[in-house]
């Protein structure tokens, strides 16, 4: 296993509907890119209430709802 950055636990449901527990490791630089690419464009803000962002988002960290 790798140790390099901060690692967390979360539950991740398959298509059959199962959960299983398994390995996250957060991501700065994705992160960063989703950050430039809103400011980049000028998105507005209430971008954030739309399904797509909030599955982006949940990419990034599972944690984040």
């Amino acid at each position: 296993m790798r140790a390099s950055g901060q690692q967390t636990l979360r539950f991740k449901t398959k298509n059959s509907g199962k959960k299983r527990l398994e390995n996250y490791e957060f991501n700065q630089e994705k992160s960063r890119q989703l950050a430039e690419m809103i400011i980049m464009h000028e998105y507005p803000l209430c971008m954030v209430d739309h399904v797509r962002f909030a599955q982006s988002v949940s990419g990034l960290n599972p944690v984040l709802k």
